[in-house]
């Protein structure tokens, strides 16, 4: 099964969490590493803001084709009651 991005992210982030723990602090590599993970980390928000930007922008999309139809169904009904 294909793994989405999240997902993958997710992984990398962990497995260099994982890694970071074995580095020794202060050290020009653990420094390295931890620039990666905030990276890492930078891009998992972006990702998860453009989703959320994504989800709301649907949600408003439905809601404005319900009221759409609704106000449809309603001048139908009005024609036909005149």
């Amino acid at each position: 099964m294909e793994k989405d991005i999240n997902t993958l992210l997710n992984d990398e982030i962990s497995g260099e969490l994982n890694k970071l723990g074995n580095l020794e602090f202060g050290t020009d590599t653990y420094k390295v590493a931890v620039e990666g993970i905030t990276k890492l980390m930078d891009k998992k928000i972006e990702i998860d803001k453009l989703e959320r930007d994504s989800k709301a922008r649907n949600q408003e999309h439905e809601l404005e084709s319900k009221k759409l139809e609704h106000e449809l169904e309603s001048k139908k009904l009005e024609h036909e009651l005149d």
